[in-house]
């Protein structure tokens, strides 16, 4: 019983079957035991708890942490899995399956580096009771040097005449800029510093 909420707590130990028989259910109840005695009663989704982490960070982040969920976590099978029956070989999975997909690996490592800031975040909430399933996954070696790339005069000026009107504007305020994609549509008046340049 929670006695903050008032309410029955209750963690379903999964169908009877050969693996899941009495010693192991007794297991895992112990287990959430343990979890309610440190306040974790509920764990949620893997999905909650990086949308708790979206919230927490707010606007004013050098990247987007939304998108990046958006685009590499709620349509995954790992968006669904309660957070306390995450396991290191679901993580493993989602991850190398970001460059199955066709992500490079330094791509596919800034996306974990994400992932892994938000299940911190959840661990240190006391959304689950270990960090045992993300911490151990080792990102890509040696992937993760810079995209230097620089076009020419003559390339950049290609891809402007090439641009629809409306994309030239934006174009332009990145190659003026050096802004990144997500930075300059959120840019304001104010954010203009004239004596730094």
């Amino acid at each position: 019983r929670d006695e903050d909420e008032q309410k029955l707590l209750y963690q379903p130990l999964g169908r009877v079957s050969p693996k899941n028989n009495f010693v192991t259910a007794s297991k895992k109840a112990r287990n959430w035991f343990k979890l309610c005695d440190q306040g974790i009663a509920t764990t949620g989704t893997v999905k909650e708890a990086c949308e708790a982490y979206v919230q927490h960070k707010g606007e004013g982040v050098n990247y987007d942490p939304e998108q990046r969920f958006k685009q590499t976590v709620y349509g995954h099978s790992i968006a669904k899995r309660p957070m306390d029956r995450l396991r290191k070989l679901d993580v493993e999975n989602w991850f190398k399956g970001l460059v199955n997909e066709g992500r490079s690996e330094a791509s596919a490592n800034r996306i974990l580096r994400t992932f892994k800031a938000a299940m911190n975040y959840a661990y240190e909430s006391q959304m689950v009771g270990s960090d045992a399933a993300w911490k151990p996954v080792k990102a890509f070696p040696s992937a993760d040097g810079r995209r230097d790339i620089f076009l020419t005069k003559k390339q950049l000026n290609d891809m402007l005449d090439a641009a629809p009107v409306d994309l030239k504007a934006l174009l332009k305020g990145f190659i003026f800029t050096g802004c990144r994609p997500g930075e300059l549509p959120k840019a304001t008046v104010s954010d203009l510093d004239l004596k730094a340049g």
